[in-house]
């Protein structure tokens, strides 16, 4: 019997130092998790809403960790010179949304990459579904063309790496 109260408070003080693990280490805050965050800057331009990430949390898709390396705030000059581009950019991409393309909301990081000024653009439908968006990226693995992801250099003034999450 003795043994069985040793397992019992054995498996007591586990729990109690999970716990407190826990409480050291709260979940990672998610696009979907809600509770507070601190949101970036954020702006409408034509009616779609769109939020600019801070260097330090900026995100971009599609390189080799390491590759980006220097990070930088867009203006909303810089956010209204994309956007007059954007829709030609989702057109042949994205055929099917584009008389929808201002319901998307969007998440802008500006990057380097080989010396070119550039912004990585997310686009999404129902943003409501994602209640800290304006705070950390919404990162999905498919989806089909709730979801279409862009490059935009300054430089070249053209889009690249128009990216829709599939077909579904």
């Amino acid at each position: 019997m003795l043994s069985g109260q040793k397992l019992i408070g054995s498996l007591v003080i586990s729990a109690l130092v999970s716990l407190q693990g826990c409480a050291r280490h709260p979940a990672q805050l998610t696009a979907w998790s809600g509770g507070p965050c601190e949101p970036h800057p954020s702006m409408v331009v034509d009616g779609a809403q769109i939020v600019t990430f801070r260097p330090g949390v900026a995100w971009v898709d599609g390189y080799k960790v390491g590759t980006v390396k220097d990070y930088w705030l867009p203006s909303g000059d810089d956010v209204r010179r994309v956007e007059a581009r954007l829709r030609g950019c989702v057109a042949t991409a994205l055929p099917n949304r584009l008389a929808e393309v201002q319901d998307y909301a969007r998440q802008y990081s500006g990057f380097y990459l080989d010396g070119h000024k550039r912004v990585f653009v997310q686009l999404f439908r129902h943003a409501e579904a994602y209640p800290n968006w304006r705070c950390v990226p919404v990162v999905v693995d498919d989806g089909g063309d709730n979801y279409l992801r862009l490059e935009y250099d300054f430089e070249s003034d053209s889009c690249e790496n128009v990216y829709v999450n599939g077909g579904a």
